[in-house]
């Protein structure tokens, strides 16, 4: 299973933050502060409501107003992960008035107010269904990385697809929307979570750095998602690997973010199709030809089960299911103990998935069930 990284990057953006100024200030409500840090306190509440506009009256020292209103927004993006993600633009204006300054500054967003709430009333109802079914910050974290992969498909047309709400009602975003709501979902879960801004080959890209038992990870649910999708399919290829492995393919101002140093998931960048059963992945081996292996997290060892080629791998029961692609694509079985391959369906299968004791595939454009022995 193949990610297509350069189309992914190619139509990821994270915004274009400027600032130029304009002649008039249309003041309906205006706030009064005395230094800087009060000012940057307010725009950052400004922008969390997505206010459009906001006029200031400065009444500290404004010699150097000019310069540090340039510094208040890029700061202010730089302390807060979900400002990163929703403000699209911004300008503002600066009148002075004898030993006062009148700032009014102007906000573009990505989504509205409105639609941005009606996504967190969403997302909280998956972060409490998650937290219900999985108890470690380990099995969250992974649980979280599986739904936005399984519910979302990489693209969307409008400025929607930036955005947590095209994540979650459309079904459809880029890399900022992906990052965004991976970043809401683990933050109401209490697990430490940031929103990375950074780049790979020169196009801008988003994605997250998570902590689990004091180890930050690196986790890019973007990249997780196979293209073109594939419902069944979850990718793990960028699901807490180091930054050693990741600055192979992604840069960004490493000061700006706790770093990663922990490599005991790094071996996922080699999986193809890969599930987890306990404290053990299965998976095809990228660096072998897609042969079927396994990895026991417990024991950091890695062992090939057999010369078998094998994508859509699924599991049930001690069985694992797979399209054989040394045999024509065959739906095959594996028992895990004795490693005895049996072959389920002589055709060409893919998006293979277990619902209840039918074993549900796809040949071509038709579905087929089976019932498991």
């Amino acid at each position: 299973m193949r990610i297509k990284k350069m189309f992914l990057l190619a139509t990821c953006s994270i915004g274009f933050l400027f600032t130029q100024s304009f002649s008039t200030a249309q003041a309906s409500e205006m706030i009064q502060v005395e230094n800087f840090e009060q000012l940057t306190e307010e725009l950052a509440d400004t922008i969390k409501d997505y206010d459009t506009e906001q006029v200031v009256q400065y009444v500290g020292d404004v010699e150097n107003i000019a310069e540090e209103a340039k510094k208040i927004i890029p700061q202010i993006v730089g302390r807060h992960d979900e400002i990163a993600g929703i403000l699209k633009s911004y300008k503002y204006q600066i009148i002075y008035k004898q030993n006062r300054a009148q700032l009014t500054y102007q906000f573009t967003y990505y989504t509205s107010k409105e639609k941005n709430q009606k996504a967190e009333q969403l997302l909280n109802k998956v972060a409490q269904q998650i937290m219900k079914t999985n108890k470690t910050d380990y099995a969250r974290v992974k649980a979280v990385n599986d739904y936005i992969v399984s519910n979302t498909s990489y693209g969307g047309r409008s400025l929607e697809r930036y955005t947590v709400y095209g994540l979650i009602a459309n079904r459809q975003a880029v890399c900022q929307g992906y990052a965004l709501a991976t970043y809401d979902l683990l933050k109401r879960m209490g697990i430490p979570v940031r929103y990375v801004v950074g780049k790979s080959y020169g196009q801008n890209h988003s994605w997250n750095k998570v902590q689990i038992s004091g180890q930050w990870y690196n986790l890019d649910t973007t990249w997780n998602d196979p293209t073109p999708n594939h419902p069944t399919e979850v990718g793990y290829n960028y699901f807490l690997i180091s930054d050693r492995q990741l600055e192979k393919d992604h840069t960004w101002n490493k000061e700006n973010y706790p770093a990663s140093t922990n490599t005991k998931y790094d071996f996922l960048v080699d999986t193809g199709s890969a599930i987890q059963v306990g404290d053990v992945f299965y998976y095809s081996n990228s660096k072998d030809q897609h042969r079927l292996y396994m990895y026991d997290l417990k024991k950091a060892k890695k062992t090939r089960l057999t010369s078998t080629r094998a994508q859509y791998i699924t599991h049930a029961k001690g069985k694992l299911y797979f399209s054989n692609y040394s045999s024509g694509a065959h739906l095959y079985q594996m028992d895990i103990k004795s490693k005895k391959l049996i072959r389920l369906a002589a055709r060409p299968t893919k998006n293979i998935q277990i619902k209840g004791n039918y074993i549900w595939y796809q040949s071509g454009t038709k579905q087929y069930k089976l019932k498991m022995q």
